[in-house]
């Protein structure tokens, strides 16, 4: 079905003949955007089946890219707004919102004001009610509130991958060291950050090795500094103890820099980079990426499925074989329904657009919560067979995911109190938190804790 028209108020579609390409023009959608679902040259949002919701009530993740017919491009998630790849921005109202983590507080990492573990949820210290996007560490956390400030808490390592300007850790959030009002999304590995502003711009921090923060040198950084092509982004992730970095260009490009002993950066060689580097293929259509380990994997915008890097041992490339890949390759099904998809340390799981849930690799403790201890070299489901899942992610031996209900389940290692169950038990198939509650907005987890942003209702 197409786009219906009068789901638009008139004030909203004057807004939008009235844009340019300017990337500081914004128009307020008063309404949700009816999408086509239909066309399987064209993916849509991931929680509500044929609509483009406003981020603000629904469990929409950043860097989520959908068409829409009506502007004639695509829109990407952002932390508080819909980012328009012809350089506009759409956003939607501003509901409270709290932030709330648990596992292990180590270095701080629960933002709680204490290096205490908490086996259930427990609010961050400040108390703030504006926060709209979360993205856990390693062993540290980032925020950004409705204002665009950028936040982030816990271990501050690897020359300052807070980027606070200082290497000092922290046990409650503090504001990122330029106090900028424009950031839209954040992501972190073992070793440095990476984060997207809403201008399209992407900035790095920490540490260095490797080039890996596509610098053109190896100095490690305490605050964001811009990447050095000053291009427009969209997506991108930090991830690898090898410290590697890969982004999407809004042109739909991929690049990517740092180490490549296991071909990360998919240009089909192993020669590290630090400085970004075009995928070997050239493709136009990347969507949405993620990193592992030292293993990369990426969606289309058909839809497709597709990775690189590391997949020896454990099959964590979804293509049947147990090999390293330096280019990309499609995972073995073929599918062309994939709509998220998270990289851990050696495994990886993905959302289809379904609702469904798949993991490959390491099933390590229950990690693929597939309610067996098995590896797995292609995908397989989840084991409760939902249809209602909306995001998801994995790290070292755990993996968390939110339902379009607003609930957050996990499986998988619970040493830490990672699970959020009230209890020390690993689970090998899904268990929803212990308060039960549904009003989650959004979930990130790292190696030993996860955060997630609560709907105040």
């Amino acid at each position: 079905m197409s786009i219906c028209q009068s789901t638009f108020e008139t004030r909203t579609q004057a807004q939008i003949d009235s844009l340019t390409s300017s990337c500081s023009a914004e128009c307020i959608l008063e309404v949700a955007i009816a999408a086509d679902s239909v066309n399987t040259n064209r993916k849509f949002s991931i929680a509500l089946g044929c609509q483009l919701p406003d981020l603000q009530t629904a469990n929409i993740p950043a860097g989520t890219t959908v068409y829409v017919e009506e502007l004639g491009v695509p829109v990407v998630a952002g932390s508080q707004s819909w980012l328009g790849l012809d350089g506009r921005t759409y956003r939607k109202d501003k509901p409270d919102r709290q932030i709330w983590s648990w596992g292990e507080a180590r270095d701080g990492a629960l933002g709680h004001g204490s290096q205490i573990d908490s086996s259930s949820p427990v609010r961050e210290i400040s108390s703030s009610t504006d926060w709209c996007f979360i993205r856990a560490g390693r062993c540290s956390s980032f925020a950004i509130n409705y204002s665009g400030q950028l936040y982030s808490w816990g271990q501050n390592g690897s020359g300052g991958m807070l980027g606070d300007g200082t290497a000092t850790g922290r046990c409650s959030p503090v504001q990122n060291y330029c106090s900028e009002t424009n950031w839209s999304y954040v992501s972190q590995g073992p070793g440095n950050t990476f984060g997207v502003k809403n201008d399209g711009t992407l900035w790095v921090w920490g540490g260095n090795t490797c080039g890996g923060l596509g610098l053109n040198d190896t100095v490690n950084r305490c605050s964001p500094v811009q990447e050095i092509t000053n291009s427009r982004w969209c997506n991108a992730a930090a991830g690898g103890f090898g410290l590697v970095g890969t982004a999407i260009k809004t042109d739909g490009t991929l690049w990517s820099w740092g180490c490549n002993i296991w071909g990360q950066t998919a240009t089909n060689d192993t020669v590290c980079y630090s400085s970004p580097v075009q995928e070997i293929t050239s493709s136009t259509n990347w969507c949405k990426v993620d990193f592992g380990n030292n293993h990369a994997m990426a969606i289309k915008t058909d839809g497709t499925l597709w990775g690189w890097g590391n997949g020896t041992l454990y099959g964590q490339l979804a293509t049947y074989v147990k090999i390293n890949y330096s280019s990309p390759i499609q995972e073995l099904s073929s599918s062309t329904n994939w709509i998220a998809v998270s990289g851990g340390y050696a495994q990886s799981i993905g959302i289809k657009s379904d609702g469904t849930l798949w993991g490959w690799g390491r099933s390590d403790q229950g990690v693929l919560g597939v309610g067996v201890l098995c590896n797995y070299s292609s995908p397989v489901q989840e084991i409760s067979s939902s249809t209602n899942w909306s995001d998801a992610g994995t790290g070292i031996r755990y993996s968390t995911g939110i339902k379009t209900d607003g609930t957050i389940w996990s499986w998988g290692c619970n040493l830490t109190g990672t699970l959020a169950t009230g209890d020390t038990t690993c689970y090998s198939s899904p268990i929803q938190e212990l308060t039960s509650a549904t009003d989650w907005y959004a979930v990130s987890l790292a190696d030993f804790h996860t955060a997630a942003i609560k709907q105040v209702v």
